[in-house]
């Protein structure tokens, strides 16, 4: 409404007035509910509602919920690339994104992207990743990594708390030398790259063993403090060196079903075998295949092969841990502490964090060496020994055949 002003004219009072009257009426005139809109107390609600309404559309409404249907803009910072995909609001993954594949039990293959560091933007990681590593094969060398076989934490103390933005804060463990390296269950490590650029395996495969080491660590010590020692049953030649085939990628690399079609049809499709694929490229941080199976027998889904891991360049040596536990089949919905989006949210914990299903965050294992480990309490998803409770009647990542026994 316009401001009423004092006038100085020196028309009689009477003209004055009508005019005013005259002014009045072109407002009265509407509908009853243009007279009811006017009125000052009712246009200050609808000031104090549209305020509120903007105040939660970009606080509350846009908070960051991670893989929710409604929410499924790209997040380069984050490294959350969806390609045009919705998570699945119902069905067999509900809470997750639905895969072109199907598990051992004909059922399809769930999975969803899951995010960079926390307080990160992995483009700004991304360019100092293969620096990183060459500086962490160089301290390796030097250093050698802990015996797979020892019945005992790598590390006391606080040489294994570090960060959480990086593997390089775990004491490496080597992997084991069983079998002939090809024999039984086993994590086939890949290197992916776009098609027409540079194969770089040679100059990554220092960085990749180092990673090697430091996920059998997590593994390896989350065993020992939850009752054994645990090791990942990586593919490796005769000599106990590390299986790296380099595999070339058309089409789009930041695709992860894309990614894993390729792969299969080249082979690399084998049920006792999963996969963890470390793609050199793309703007995506994580992915991990997932079976929707807690039952607690071996014939579990998630104990079989031919599911896949996906760590972009942006997060090498950050996000390998958490996509492979995925793919061993945590965190399945019902756990203790589990979340609807098949993670977890009492920290510290490789596999939780806030991802959106609406679990509040809380510190139930306040150390910090537990950045790096599995399932804090021993009662969610993964005990070496001793289990009870959910674990004791569900599935138990523990018990994989991938892992060492």
């Amino acid at each position: 409404m316009a401001k009423t002003t004092k006038t100085t004219s020196s028309k009689p009072k009477s003209a004055a007035r009508s005019k005013k009257t005259s002014q009045t009426k072109v407002y009265d005139s509407g509908s009853p509910l243009l007279r009811f809109l006017i009125k000052k107390p009712v246009i200050i609600l609808f000031i104090l509602l549209f305020a509120g309404l903007g105040t939660w559309l970009i606080a509350g409404g846009h908070a960051l919920n991670l893989n929710d249907a409604e929410e499924t803009k790209d997040n380069p910072a984050r490294g959350l690339i969806y390609n045009g995909k919705k998570e699945a609001s119902s069905g067999h993954c509900k809470g997750a994104f639905e895969t072109d594949t199907t598990d051992a039990s004909g059922q399809v293959l769930c999975g969803h992207p899951d995010p960079g560091p926390e307080g990160v933007d992995v483009r700004e990681r991304n360019k100092g990743v293969d620096a990183q590593l060459n500086a962490q094969a160089a301290k390796d060398a030097k250093t050698p990594a802990l015996a797979a076989e020892a019945d005992t934490v790598s590390v006391d103390g606080a040489a294994d708390v570090g960060s959480a933005n990086s593997l390089n804060a775990v004491t490496p463990v080597n992997w084991p030398c069983a079998g002939t390296g090809t024999d039984g269950y086993r994590l086939q490590m890949i290197y992916a790259y776009a098609g027409g650029a540079a194969n770089r395996v040679a100059y990554v495969r220092p960085g990749f063993e180092t990673i090697a080491r430091r996920l059998n660590a997590v593994y390896h010590n989350s065993g020992v403090v939850s009752g054994a020692v645990r090791n990942v049953r990586f593919v490796t030649d005769g000599a106990c060196t590390l299986s790296l085939p380099a595999v070339a990628i058309t089409g789009d690399i930041n695709d992860a079903n894309n990614i894993r079609n390729q792969l299969r049809a080249r082979g690399f499709n084998a049920s006792s075998r999963k996969y963890l694929v470390e793609v050199d490229g793309g703007s995506a941080c994580g992915w991990g295949d997932l079976a929707i199976d807690s039952k607690p027998t071996q014939d579990n889904a998630n104990n079989s092969g031919n599911l896949f891991a996906f760590v972009w360049h942006p997060c090498w040596n950050y996000a390998e841990p958490h996509e492979t536990m995925h793919t061993m089949g945590a965190v399945q919905i019902g756990a203790p502490y589990g979340t609807s989006k098949y993670h977890c949210y009492d920290q510290h914990d490789v596999m939780c964090y806030n991802d959106g299903s609406g679990k509040a965050m809380i510190l139930r294992c306040t150390n910090s060496i537990q950045i790096w480990r599995f399932d804090c309490g021993s009662d969610t998803y993964f005990r070496a020994v001793g289990a009870s409770g959910w674990l004791s009647t569900h599935w138990n990542t523990a018990n994989s055949r991938f892992l060492s026994h």
